[in-house]
C-alpha cells in the first residue's frame, strides 16, 4: 500500500511488553488471512474486536479505529470489507514507527 509509516509514541515503561504484542498480531494476521479465505466472519469479528478494545491501551489508536472496522464489517458479513481492513491492519503493521518516550 505505500503509506508512509504511523509514528506512534508510547511510553517507554512498556517497551518490555511491546514486542510481545507486536508478535501476536503478526500471528493476528495469519488468522485473519485463513479467515478471509474460509469466510469465517466470527473470527474476523473476534480478532477486531480484540484490536478495538486493546490496541488503544498500548498507544496504537489507529489500530484500535481498523480492528472496530473490521469488526463492524464482520457483523455485517461484508467480505469485501474485512479483507480491506486486513490489508489495512497489515500494512499498519508493517510501516509502524514505535518511538518510546
Amino acid at each position: 500500500m505505500g503509506r508512509d509509516k504511523f509514528t506512534v509514541k508510547i511510553d517507554k515503561d512498556l517497551e518490555d511488553i511491546i514486542p510481545p504484542f507486536m508478535e501476536n498480531r503478526k500471528k493476528d494476521i495469519l488468522e485473519l488471512r485463513k479467515a478471509i479465505d474460509d469466510n469465517d466472519f466470527a473470527t474476523m469479528k473476534v480478532i477486531g474486536h480484540k484490536l478495538a478494545g486493546n490496541a488503544g491501551s498500548y498507544g496504537f489508536d489507529e489500530l484500535g479505529t481498523f480492528g472496530a472496522t473490521l469488526e463492524e464489517a464482520s457483523i455485517n458479513k461484508d467480505h469485501e470489507s474485512c479483507k480491506k481492513q486486513t490489508g489495512l491492519i497489515e500494512d499498519y503493521l508493517a510501516n509502524v514507527n514505535i518511538v518510546f518516550v
